[in-house]
């Protein structure tokens, strides 16, 4: 699962740039282990250039290919480091005069596709969208691998400590007994698995916004929660 994915997500120019690098390295050793003095000995001079050229050549191959190796590794270093996938679509209004504060609507993103939306009443000053992250060793995550991750739950959230000890709170539940059963297990033996960076819980808040869509991603760090600036 984890090699195909990277498989996937992987440029093609880098095998492109790997092939090149890889195959321009062995013809120039070749070419140039036959212009060593004990290789060329019955060579005439006309051969002795020609070889040179061959040598010549491999060494602008194995240039080329290790300069486009060099680029797009730093641009899949960048993307990988300043990916944003987008995971949820929420939109929260404030209400007035009922047993609840907040309206919230949400509405799960899966690749491009746009899964049913969910209303939920929430009490206290924020909306918050909590769950697990899994994270890769750096490396991973440049070959395109990117963070793994699950939303578990809904809430809302005071701002006050002493509000969330005496007000009355609400938390949906998000998650799936299957899989958290294999989450509880990623978290007590991720330093086992060779290639798991870390794996942690992490939330994002912020305040309702009245005619305002928020967008949840999940970055190399965990989940953000920013303002959709196609809305």
């Amino acid at each position: 699962m984890v090699f195909s994915s990277i498989l996937e997500e992987t440029s093609p120019l880098f095998f492109v740039a790997a092939t090149m690098t890889v195959l321009g390295g062995i013809l120039l050793i070749f070419h140039a282990f036959r212009l060593l003095p004990f290789s060329r000995r019955e060579r005439t001079k006309g051969g002795l250039i020609f070889q040179a050229m061959k040598a010549l050549a491999s060494a602008c191959v194995f240039l080329l290919g290790l300069f486009l190796l060099m680029v797009v590794l730093f641009a899949q270093t960048y993307e990988a480091f300043t990916r944003e996938e987008p995971v949820a679509r929420v939109q929260c209004v404030s209400v007035e005069g009922l047993d609840y504060d907040m309206v919230l609507r949400f509405v799960p993103i899966g690749g491009e596709q746009e899964g049913f939306p969910r209303l939920f009443r929430l009490r206290g000053d924020q909306w918050a969208v909590g769950g697990h992250i899994l994270q890769w060793h750096p490396w991973l995550n440049i070959l395109g691998l990117h963070t793994g991750y699950r939303i578990t739950r809904i809430e809302g959230r005071y701002l006050k400590p002493e509000d969330e000890l005496s007000e009355p709170r609400t938390v949906f539940d998000m998650g799936n007994s299957r899989t958290e059963v294999m989450w509880r297990w990623l978290y007590r033996h991720h330093d086992e698995i060779p290639f798991v960076g870390a794996v942690y819980g992490s939330t994002a808040y912020t305040f309702p916004g009245e005619d305002r869509t928020f967008v949840v991603t999940v970055t190399l760090s965990g989940f953000k929660v920013a303002p959709d600036q196609k809305s």
